[in-house]
């Protein structure tokens, strides 16, 4: 391929330029060289480098926006972590003091007591009564003998030298503690108010623990151990 030849307008135009150039002292040369150069910068600013420098002005301002609307977000998030865990402390101080205050002696009296055969379908009935709450599971802990009177061990010759009228004594009633775990699921006030109405029944339960999760707020989980005692050793059927 050949090069494109100029115009003999265009060669002629330029050779005058370059012989005026050469014919002006070398002082104006440099002024022109300058003054070119600025026309030639100003026009690249023009052309390219102010859209330039106003795309980046517009990406920082987007970028600090961004930014801000970020911290604002984490500050937000750290707020409700904040409020969420003080709730969760309220509420499990709340079923602390609940738990205390149920846990307290009874007056030991059975009679007193749910029977076993009633205390599953009592649970159940209390919570059928709350549509916010929902079981998850309900399961027997079994019967734990108590009361059981037998003499100690270092007791034994004494036992054995004891009056025949003490050997044909009725032995004491064995008495046994059935169990019974629930985990209900619901609201916190739900929750509370099962307590509530489990605590303010005529016929009282013997209460072992409460452990209260919140898996996800505002909905908790409620593990309840309750017991009442009978001279029967059957199992709590469910």
């Amino acid at each position: 391929m050949t090069a494109t030849t100029p115009s003999p307008k265009l060669a002629a135009l330029w050779r005058h330029v370059a012989r005026a150039f050469d014919a002006r002292a070398p002082r104006e040369r440099l002024l022109l060289i300058a003054s070119a150069t600025v026309l030639l910068v100003g026009l690249a600013d023009v052309m390219w480098l102010q859209d330039g420098w106003q795309s980046w002005q517009t990406l920082r301002q987007q970028r600090q926006g961004l930014e801000t609307g970020l911290q604002r977000l984490k500050a937000d998030q750290a707020a409700l972590v904040d409020r969420h865990a003080a709730d969760v402390q309220r509420m499990q101080a709340e079923v602390a003091a609940l738990e205390q205050r149920l846990s307290r002696p009874s007056d030991g009296a059975s009679h007193d007591l749910v029977s076993a055969e009633q205390m599953p379908t009592l649970l159940g009935e209390l919570i059928g009564r709350r549509h916010g709450l929902r079981i998850r599971a309900l399961q027997s802990l079994g019967q734990t003998p108590v009361g059981a009177n037998e003499p100690p061990a270092g007791k034994a010759a004494a036992s054995a030298s004891s009056t025949s009228s003490a050997t044909l004594a009725s032995p004491p009633t064995t008495l046994y503690r059935h169990g019974v775990e629930v985990r209900v699921e619901g609201s916190y006030p739900e929750l509370l108010a099962y307590l509530q109405a489990l605590e303010s029944l005529p016929q009282k339960l013997l209460w072992g623990s409460l452990q209260l999760q919140v898996e996800q707020h505002p909905r908790a989980v409620l593990t309840l151990r309750v017991y009442t005692l009978s001279p029967q050793a059957g199992w709590v059927q469910l």
